[in-house]
């Protein structure tokens, strides 16, 4: 399918209209910008990754129609030229790792149908040898071309990634559809990332929620995420394990109105409630029975301000950690009230930001951040996180049917499946795009194969169903 042009317009025509807002230039490098030294955050994902759990995390947009191969690789470069974690690797300075640039940008893979799915090169990203993205797509027989991003989470979080998705579509949609003035999307500062391990706002907590928390989150572990009793007969794999589910518009808006009628509840209040109950269902089906058990959840908390608008693809989050006994999951009632007020106050005090301070202190001590890495216990039961509503990109993507349209294809659903660490065996991601929740897990591949994946995660969409329909029962 050739590059679609308007009348009297050549292809560098259109790829010349592309590079005046979606520049085609390498960001800064050198001493303008590189080297640039990892925050504490960054060496924390960097050194807290495992041999079999990379710190990677995946994100599939699922397409009617056939790309332009032309149009999507000049697109990507397009794209990851405004992000320079993104096309940078990891070098050794002065006893310190520094971001650098890399030799080579990140390519498309085109696979078929008659080729292995999966990422081309594995699950691992060495950071070291080249760039945290990898890029590929895979023709879906019943839908149309599914475009495949791999990230390194020490490079950007979600809400990073999908700055990048905006660009490489905006750039996408320039090509190949007709003029749509809304993608004149404003080009990212790079410089602003010299800063992006400061921030404005400090944490609220007192001295002594600081302490107490961080006595809560040593002493008193939380139970692993049970592992099914079949075990994978292939653990040499180089592929995730990876289960989504697609809900209907029907369910997904039937989910959002049950939020909006019962009132001071959100997505993610409700989410986190039900991989509460899921995680105890689950532990129960395996035969972990003890009502004593103690689930962490791990909850990624965004700490972005008006300022970073221009900021590029990095990390802006820290982490919070919801705790329940298994005993506190069955009355549904009490478990949603009391982590909605949990919630509220996590974002009220910020308190992710005393884990990034607790982070920068032990780092502040030459070689203790990874020897603790390397000897830590489980540091969570499961974790989940939301890549977003698909409404921030309706600002920059005209839709059709609640579908945005990228040029001359049609987004059906993304599925955003996030990094799980060496002691956290499974982590659930949730995204709503095109009227369309989806959830997905990544699994531990050494416990876990496609099939107990898949399991695990119907638990999952079970509760969401039960709790749509009003039967969120005592589970006991």
């Amino acid at each position: 399918m050739p590059v679609s042009t308007a009348a009297g317009e050549s292809d560098s025509d259109v790829r010349t209209s592309v590079a005046s807002t979606v520049p085609l230039d390498r960001a800064p490098s050198g001493g303008s910008l590189f080297p640039l030294p990892l925050t504490s955050f960054e060496r924390f994902l960097l050194f807290g990754e495992g041999l079999d759990n990379p710190a990677i995390f995946y994100v599939e947009l699922h397409h009617e129609g056939r790309f332009d191969r032309t149009a999507l690789e000049t697109s990507l470069d397009a794209a990851v030229s405004r992000h320079p974690l993104l096309c940078a690797q990891i070098t050794q300075d002065r006893r310190r790792e520094c971001w650098t640039a890399a030799a080579e940008l990140p390519q498309i893979v085109w696979q078929s149908t008659t080729d292995p799915p999966g990422p081309p090169l594995g699950r691992w990203i060495d950071l070291r040898q080249g760039c945290g993205l990898r890029a590929w797509v895979r023709e879906d027989p019943a839908l149309g071309d599914v475009l495949h991003l791999q990230f390194h989470h020490t490079c950007t979080d979600g809400l990073g990634a999908g700055r990048l998705i905006v660009d490489l579509m905006s750039a996408y949609a320039r090509l190949t559809g007709p003029p749509y003035p809304k993608l004149d999307v404003p080009a990212p500062d790079p410089m602003r990332l010299k800063h992006r391990g400061k921030f404005r706002r400090s944490g609220q907590t007192t001295l002594w929620q600081k302490v107490l928390n961080t006595y809560r989150f040593h002493a008193l572990p939380p139970t692993p995420l049970a592992a099914p009793a079949r075990r994978p007969t292939d653990v040499s794999s180089t592929s995730p394990v990876i289960a989504s589910h697609v809900f209907d518009r029907d369910e997904t808006d039937v989910f959002s109105s049950k939020a909006t009628t019962i009132g001071n509840l959100t997505i993610n209040d409700v989410a986190v409630a039900l991989l509460f109950r899921a995680v105890s269902s689950w532990q129960q089906s395996q035969g972990c029975t003890s009502t004593e058990q103690r689930f962490r959840i791990l909850m990624p908390v965004d700490f972005r301000e008006p300022a970073d608008r221009l900021m590029p693809a990095t990390n802006r989050v820290g982490f919070s950690f919801p705790t329940r006994l298994d005993d506190e999951c069955h009355d549904w009632g009490r478990l949603l009230n009391s982590l909605v007020e949990e919630i509220r106050f996590i974002r009220r005090t910020r308190l992710g930001m005393d884990f990034l301070g607790g982070l920068s202190l032990t780092d502040s001590i030459p070689g203790l951040l990874p020897s603790l890495l390397r000897s830590s216990g489980c540091m969570a039961t499961t974790l989940i996180t939301n890549f977003g509503q698909s409404r921030r990109y309706e600002q920059v993507f005209t839709a059709e049917d609640r579908s945005m349209i990228f040029g001359n294809v049609r987004l059906h659903h993304i599925v955003a499946t996030p990094p799980i660490s060496r002691s956290t065996r499974a982590g659930f991601g949730m995204c709503i795009t095109s009227g369309r929740l989806v959830l997905s897990v990544q699994c531990d591949p050494q416990l876990f194969d496609n099939q107990t994946a898949s399991e695990l995660l119907q638990v999952f969409v079970s509760a969401w169903r039960q709790w749509a329909d009003d039967r969120m029962f005592a589970s006991r």
